[in-house]
């Protein structure tokens, strides 16, 4: 709220004690005429007129555009029942040999289309060899080299002995000569194996994994004959001994 000018400031309560002291001065007994005062208040020169406010004028906001139609989704279509497959339509033999295809035409004789190779190498000027004669002559998939037992014929392989006693089932380099009996008879030789165990031998006597055979018995150790195969397949005889242990001091 503005300010009231300083004349009106003034005025006012000169107007409020001029009236108070004319109330109190004339004191009548009837009601005293009201004095109006009328002033006209002109505003000061120096003061100027507030220009008016001008009001920017508002944008309008564009009018907002009206909503695209959306198109509705289809309705879905009712299942169609299954319909049955179309019936098969025999034909007969006279419309049956209609449907079927064209045949392929026949193919030329073998004869007309079949070219030997005297002529092929005579369009190529190639000479012609004569044919390979293997008679008189040796047979390049043949070793040079012939056996002659294993040209006579397959050999037989003799069967190979099956173990008969605890002996046989025992390795030569598990048995330890302990003694050497001398006998008109015949020597005789004892052997243990490593449990303490012990086994008489005498000529022709089996002993070992293959097939060994005592031949001979020494006053000091014992020949053994084993047979075994090498990488050829073929039978060798190997001749093993046992000797005696020397007595401890004794070279």
């Amino acid at each position: 709220m503005k300010p009231l000018p300083r004349f009106l400031r003034v005025a006012i309560p000169l107007a409020l004690l001029v009236g108070l002291a004319a109330g109190c001065e004339d004191v009548s007994p009837g009601p005293s005429p009201q004095t109006v005062v009328k002033k006209k208040i002109d505003a000061p020169a120096d003061r100027t007129a507030p220009a008016p406010r001008v009001t920017p004028p508002v944008a309008q906001a564009p009018a907002p555009a009206p909503p695209s139609a959306v198109p509705a989704p289809p309705a879905p279509r009712p299942p169609q029942p299954p319909q049955p497959p179309p019936p098969t339509k025999i034909l007969g033999p006279p419309e049956a040999q209609a449907a079927l295809p064209p045949s392929p035409p026949a193919p030329a004789p073998a004869a007309e289309q079949a070219v030997s190779d005297a002529q092929v190498a005579a369009l190529l000027n190639i000479p012609q060899r004569e044919p390979y004669d293997p008679k008189g002559k040796p047979d390049p998939f043949e070793p040079v080299i012939r056996d002659e037992g294993t040209a006579a014929g397959p050999s037989i392989r003799p069967k190979k002995r099956l173990p008969q006693t605890p002996l046989e089932r025992v390795d030569l380099g598990q048995l330890k000569l302990v003694a050497i009996v001398a006998a008109p008879t015949g020597n005789r030789a004892m052997v243990e194996e490593a449990s303490g165990k012990g086994y008489i031998l005498r000529e022709g006597t089996f002993i070992g994994l293959n097939s060994g055979r005592v031949v001979e018995i020494q006053a000091d150790k014992v020949l053994i004959e084993e047979e075994y195969e090498d990488v050829y397949g073929k039978s060798l005889v190997q001749k093993k001994e046992l000797k005696l242990p020397k007595p401890p001091g004794e070279l």
